[in-house]
């Protein structure tokens, strides 16, 4: 997971890309899907619609299961959205220990360490 610093500083500049927005080779492509996995179970699968450096924008189509996790992942994104720091730091915590991976269905591959934001049928992630 990356640091509370690096999470801060992204957060703290919204919109604002890194000097390359290149795709790097051998990233995933439209069309990629994975499951979100937490700890066996799946919550939910995501299905890459575009790149947005550094944000994979995708679809999000839930599972029962999803509902045990989604206030969590709604508190993460909802402290970003609102720019409070130390709820930030506690939210991405709180997620973190979700234990939540990115299972490849279709022309991606495993992810475990990531970013997530869920909001509706939308997600969007970064690694």
């Amino acid at each position: 997971m990356a640091s509370s610093e690096q999470i801060l500083d992204v957060v703290a500049r919204p919109g604002v890309s890194p000097a390359s927005d290149r795709i790097p080779a051998g990233a995933p492509t439209a069309g990629a899907s994975w499951s979100l996995m937490r700890q066996g179970v799946h919550l939910g699968t995501l299905v890459l619609a575009r790149v947005d450096q550094p944000w994979f924008v995708c679809s999000f189509r839930a599972t029962s299961d999803w509902e045990a996790s989604r206030p969590t992942v709604e508190a993460w994104t909802r402290a970003v959205d609102e720019g409070d720091e130390d709820e930030m730091i506690c939210a991405l915590e709180a997620v973190d220990a979700l234990g939540l991976s990115l299972d490849p269905v279709t022309g991606a591959e495993a992810i475990g360490d990531f970013l997530i934001h869920v909001e509706g049928r939308a997600a969007r992630f970064r690694y």
